[in-house]
């Protein structure tokens, strides 16, 4: 059974699913048949800002988009790359079988809230592939935020100069998860990020809409989804947000060093990119820790 049905309510990713409705695509990446979110209460859904509904709303039409067009090139610039294959791969394997997706509901009809968050500083990066396996780093959480993480490289480290660094194209080492050759160079960047503690804050957005997708099969049949347009679904998409190093360290270095994160991340600094939706990727995490989701 796939384990994002057996969450517990109220926990990430903040589904309960009716009982009437059982998903039979079970390991699609959306969930289907989400209770209404006023379930949740009060005092876990925070109105999320003007400025960013648009941004995530937008970033879950796009998510839709690709699954009716199949066409996962849409997602590139918005989306985390590594949940992007995952998707690509497992629409592939359904499309193999006859199955086809379409949109249905009104554009415009979404309420998002602020449901939780998680921050990661130090020495992490946004893409997957670039991060070592957990035992090379020291992770500590502030005592005063529950929900802040703090990675420091403690593995075999290197110095280099930092011009050699700047050389660097750290999305084409990721896209082609070609670590063996640039092993040396990605660990000694870490060494600098323990000093210059960049930050991810990750944002996990509930989204009440009727726009939402309907799974058919070869013949035209209805296998997941609500024809009803005005019908709606709960959805918990996770989206991340870099930060560039505080200027605590010296001016200088903080221009030199935040301008590269800057050149680097560039879908990433400062703007939300995708990461998770419903669960599918068990939060995606820069760096997962085995002893808890968290």
């Amino acid at each position: 059974m796939n384990k994002r049905l057996t969450r517990l309510f109220l926990t990430y990713p903040f589904h309960s699913t009716k009982k009437e409705a059982a998903q039979k695509l079970l390991d699609f990446p959306l969930q289907f048949y989400s209770e209404d979110p006023n379930l949740l209460g009060e005092s876990l859904k925070t109105p999320l800002l003007p400025e960013y509904t648009e941004e995530i709303a937008k970033g879950y039409r796009t998510l839709l988009k690709s699954f009716a067009h199949d066409n996962f090139n849409y997602l590139l610039d918005s989306t985390e790359s590594t949940f992007v294959k995952k998707m690509s791969e497992n629409w592939a394997n359904y499309r193999e079988q006859g199955y086809r997706a379409e949109i249905v509901g009104t554009q415009e009809d979404f309420e998002i809230y602020l449901m939780d968050d998680d921050v990661f500083h130090g020495a992490v990066l946004p893409y997957r592939n670039l991060n070592l396996p957990y035992k090379e780093y020291f992770r500590f959480r502030p005592p005063t935020s529950i929900n802040a993480n703090l990675f420091v490289y403690s593995g075999p480290r290197k110095r280099l100069p930092f011009r050699e660094l700047q050389e660097l194209d750290l999305k084409k080492i990721s896209y082609t998860e070609d670590m063996e050759n640039y092993s040396e160079k990605i660990r000694a960047l870490l060494v600098y990020l323990n000093r210059f503690n960049i930050s991810i804050r990750a944002i996990d957005f509930g989204i009440y809409t009727s726009l939402k997708l309907n799974i058919l099969d070869s013949t035209g049949k209805l296998v997941e989804g609500n024809p009803d347009p005005f019908a709606k679904e709960f959805h918990c998409l996770r989206a991340e947000m870099l930060f560039p190093p505080p200027y605590w360290v010296d001016l200088l270095s903080f221009w030199r060093f935040g301008k590269f994160i800057k050149k680097q991340f560039p879908e990433i600094f400062e703007k939300f990119s995708i990461v998770d939706i419903d669960g599918y990727m068990d939060k995606n995490l820069p760096i997962k820790f085995p002893e808890s989701s968290k």
